[in-house]
């Protein structure tokens, strides 16, 4: 870096005195004449859409646009009623999705969840992809309570999009042509990707129909279409670009079948792939697309898409380097890099209205390590952007107009009506790039003429979501939707899963009454006793764990390495009270994807606002450097901020501020610094190891020109516990109970002896105790549990976790199925090929068959009491030790017993997970047992549900800390 610093330092001026600037002058003339874009080629460009459009839609391999037929003939009008559900399958995650339909009042609500997939499911079987799938589905639809009946013979209805190439046989079929995005399961090549999500469903008694398969810019249409009854078609430009629109039937000659009631249907063009002779391409596309994974195809995205637009201008920096020492005698080693330069790094610089353009020197520095350069320099790098960026706007508004002559409302005709056209666009370079999209708007203005009196160009986000959920109601087989509530009757979730139909069923029929009559059933009836004997956690076990909980807490409070508990430092002194105002923000990174939020707070009115974006993180960003990633998160900040419009202002020299909920592996060091211990959950970014994680934000979002401090970094059980604190004043602990567990509470800074530094003005903090590696002799463990540990990632390590939370009871019972099916054949002379596969009877199933109460209880007849008591026996023990460890918690604080004399303190413990939300029985076991510990204690102590600690309370808690005296509303 510093080699490079010098050689611009002195190159700047022999390139002045030198012929060296007059060639970057050249290269620069040379890209604006290559890329030059007048009215008269775009005019070109747009009639070879319109011929390549005639030609793809006369039969299949007659164009480079596929014009796929979507087989969507009815577009949502705007008046749909009822609930529908979306399925969202792109890319290392996919999203569930309800949406509530109100007629004429439109989307009245929506929810969704995002469901990370593990990298072993991305190269398995179609069989496993699917069965996870669906059982989160499964999962997501129990979360709608016992109350929410379906009419009789209706189900539920699911749009699906689907972002791998398919081959589209119907609405709702199609075959999966390959994988991409990391993905490699062959068995479901070939296979109608529909069938398999159904087969899926099926196996874990979900009863709902796939109404539609789309892709997602079919869907940005059906919610362009939802908003706006002009809408005539969709163009996605983000990362990768497309179009769709709809087409009447008699204008497509590889039509086959009958013709649909409406008389048209939706075209997905797949116009990245257009390519004409009339396209300005450049030496730097076509080395691009040489040195690309697919040479010589989608070569219109690579000219205009936010994949490539970056790249290109690299290209450009790397010629004038080579030929014109642009950058001095030494090539910054770091342009070399192919794809360094992305196009949010490119649309910072380009719109950098600096007098000495400070962002795109900040970015030079930070991406190139190029820590000098010459206002000449900047200037020349933001021209090179403008070239790039407004060669690619013009080139989307020429396809635009192409698709408008195909439709014939490019022109105005005498005489005639002239009809309103929307065009619904999507995707993040038409919502951030605003230069972009000001070029492609005028573009458009240039091209129609006084026809652009009658056309519009609209923002239409969630395609992929509410677009599928809307053309699940568009082509609802039933006439009449109505709002219903559902009814759980889901014990079929469950038994399906342990036992594939074909192989199983046979074997439970004839194995029943052969186990009666032999000694297996007495078996069956030992093993049942010996677990409820091991697993039995009476009163007085549980003061015993209760009272080793509350010694532990000391001893890690004493010193670091003095306990299974870590008792970590959180530097949290100041929790929520209920009266903060203003507008904070949270960032939640903990997964393959990430969440950025807005809360709005308004003093005793509580949150009056919430907006929040999930953000997908690209797998190569996983593996990347700490540098990328970050830069990505950032971005992506900027992206969300930019969205408050213009006249957001801030009070003057005021900052934004962020809560940054980071669930990796941290040694805290203050409220605000943390450094990584380690990377887990498949991420594997080796130079972020051993840095402080905010000091990384901080100077990512420096180099997007971000201006916003982090006031806290926080957990999702620290999070919790401020949510909590903000709608009760006497929270005094949080508890997760999900997929893992934690606890966090207030603790006095006297009673932390490890506590170094000054004691903050309110005498305490927040410890974060890590409770779920606590452990003791008095804990009830029995051989699955030593086996289910011995076999893990960390044996010896998070025991209470593996006995307590949803990750793992669902194993222990499947861990006890597999000792009855081979000592007592439970389930015949076959044991269930599928219930040999670890963690396969997941914890919602366990839920759902141990919530049901049919009275034949018909999954597998009589067998199922049996499962039904494991299920019990499992979720009892795991529910009365978490009583037991809130105890313990209570007692460290002085709160477990009723003092003479004393007025009793009322005591709340916030608890979040969907343990803890969903599992009804498993609720109500922890509540009646901390009840039998506390005895007349329990009449002051209260559990309350506290949701989004990791959104809402690391906003929260920005606002307790934050650095500004009064805090106003934005």
């Amino acid at each position: 870096m510093e080699k490079v610093a010098v050689a611009v330092l002195v190159a700047r001026q022999q390139m002045k005195g030198s012929g060296k600037w007059a060639k970057v002058e050249a290269i620069l003339r040379e890209l604006e004449d290559e890329c030059w874009a007048p009215t008269a080629k775009l005019r070109q460009v747009a009639n070879a859409m319109e011929e390549e459009m005639h030609a793809g839609l006369d039969s299949d391999g007659g164009s480079k646009l596929k014009m796929l037929i979507s087989y969507v003939d009815k577009l949502p009008k705007g008046d749909e009623n009822g609930v529908f559900y979306a399925l969202d399958l792109g890319g290392t995650n996919f999203r569930v999705m309800r949406v509530q339909l109100g007629g004429k009042e439109g989307v009245i609500n929506k929810e969704s969840d995002r469901v990370s997939i593990p990298p072993h499911l991305m190269v398995g079987s179609s069989h496993e992809l699917f069965d996870f799938i669906a059982a989160a589905l499964a999962e997501f639809i129990a979360k709608e309570g016992e109350d929410f009946n379906l009419p009789p013979g209706r189900k539920r209805e699911l749009g699906f999009t689907f972002s791998f190439p398919v081959r589209q046989l119907s609405l709702a079929s199609g075959t999966l042509i390959k994988w991409t995005k990391g993905f490699l399961i062959e068995d479901a090549v070939g296979q109608d990707i529909v069938e398999e999500l159904k087969k899926a469903m099926e196996r874990v008694g979900l009863d709902m129909s796939v109404t539609a398969l789309i892709n997602d810019t079919v869907g940005t249409l059906a919610r362009g279409k939802y908003n706006n009854p002009n809408v005539i078609a969709a163009v996605i430009l983000g990362t990768g670009t497309n179009a769709a629109y709809v087409e009447k039937i008699h204008a497509i000659p590889k039509w086959q079948g009958p013709t649909p009631k409406s008389g048209e249907t939706v075209i997905n063009m797949e116009w990245g792939n257009f390519w004409s002779s009339h396209l300005p391409l450049t030496e730097y596309d076509q080395s691009l697309d040489s040195e690309s994974l697919n040479p010589g195809e989608q070569i219109f995205e690579k000219i205009i898409s936010g994949m490539y637009l970056g790249e290109i201008v690299r290209r450009v920096l790397c010629r004038m380097a080579e030929e014109a020492s642009f950058f001095g005698d030494i090539i910054p080693p770091k342009l070399k890099i192919p794809f360094i330069l992305r196009t949010h790094v490119m649309l910072a610089m380009h719109h950098d209205t600096s007098s000495d353009l400070k962002v795109v020197g900040s970015e030079l520095n930070d991406i190139l390590e190029v820590p000098d350069s010459s206002l000449e320099m900047r200037k020349t790098i933001v021209e090179i952007c403008d070239i790039v960026a407004s060669r690619g706007a013009r080139l989307a508004a020429a396809g635009i107009v192409g698709i408008l002559k195909k439709l014939g409302l490019d022109t105005v005709k005498e005489g005639e009506k002239q009809q309103r056209s929307v065009i619904a666009l999507d995707g993040g370079v038409f919502e951030g790039y605003t230069k972009f999209r000001n070029c492609m708007e005028s573009t458009l203005k240039e091209l129609l003429g006084e026809a652009a009196e009658n056309f519009a160009v609209k923002l239409s986000n969630g395609g992929s979501g509410i677009g599928a959920a809307l053309l699940a109601a568009s082509h609802s087989p039933y006439r009449q939707v109505h709002e219903f509530v559902y009814k759980m009757g889901k014990v079929a979730v469950a038994a399906s899963v342990v036992c594939t139909a074909a192989v199983c069923a046979a074997a439970v029929l004839v194995a029943r009454q052969q186990i009666k009559g032999s000694g297996k059933w007495a078996k069956v009836e030992s093993i049942l006793r010996e677990l409820e004997d091991e697993c039995w956690a009476p009163t007085a076990k549980l003061r015993q764990v209760a009272d080793a909980m509350a010694e532990e807490m000391h001893a890690g409070l004493d010193s670091d390495g003095g306990s299974k508990l870590k008792m970590l430092v959180s530097y949290v002194d100041k929790l929520p009270k209920g009266d903060e105002n203003g507008v904070f923000y949270a960032l939640d990174l903990g997964g393959t994807n990430f969440r950025v939020m807005r809360v709005q707070l308004g003093g005793k009115e509580g949150v009056i606002n919430k907006e929040s974006d999930h953000v997908s993180i690209p797998p190569h960003l996983m593996v990347g450097s700490s540098h990328e990633l970050f830069d990505f998160i950032a971005a992506a900040l900027a992206k969300f901020i930019a969205k408050e419009g213009e006249d957001f202002k801030l009070p003057p020299g005021r900052k934004r501020e962020l809560g940054f909920t980071f669930s990796f592996p941290v040694r805290q060091l203050s409220l605000t610094s943390g450094t990584l211990i380690k990377w887990t959950k498949g991420f594997l970014i080796e130079d972020a190891v051993g840095q402080d994680i905010v000091e990384e934000l901080k100077k990512a979002m420096e180099r997007v020109g971000l201006d916003m401090s982090v006031t806290a970094l926080i957990n999702d059980t620290v999070g919790t516990l401020a949510r909590g604190k903000y709608n009760n004043p006497n929270v005094i602990a949080a508890v997760i109970l999900g997929t893992g567990t934690n606890a966090a509470y207030v603790e006095k800074i006297h009673a932390i002896p490890k506590w170094q530094g000054p004691t903050p003005k309110s005498g305490e903090t927040v410890i974060n105790m890590e409770w779920g590696n606590f452990w003791s002799s008095h804990l009830p463990l029995t051989e699955y549990d030593q086996s289910l540990d011995s076999e893990s990632l960390n044996p010896g390590e998070q025991i209470f976790e593996k006995i307590i939370s949803g990750m793992y009871l669902g194993e222990i019972v499947r861990r006890v199925l597999i000792r009855m099916a081979k000592e007592a054949s439970f389930f015949g002379d076959t044991i269930p090929p599928n219930l040999k596969s670890p963690f396969i009877l997941r914890t919602p199933v366990v839920s759902a068959m141990h919530h049901d109460i049919s009275p034949d209880l018909k999954v597998v007849g009589s067998k199922l009491n049996d499962i039904l008591e494991i299920c019990d026996i499992v979720a009892s023990r795991g529910a009365r030790l978490a009583a037991a460890g809130i105890v313990g918690i209570l007692k460290k604080l002085g709160r477990d017993t009723v003092k003479e004399g004393e007025k009793q303190q009322r005591s709340v413990i916030a608890l979040d997970g969907g343990l803890f939300e969903h599992y009804t029985k498993f609720r109500n076991c922890l509540e009646s047992a901390l009840k039998e510990l506390l005895g007349e204690a329990a009449d002051n102590i209260v559990v309350e549900l506290s949701n989004d600690g990791s959104g809402i309370g690391a906003a929260l808690l920005a606002a307790s800390h934050s650095q500004y005296l009064q805090v106003q509303e934005s």
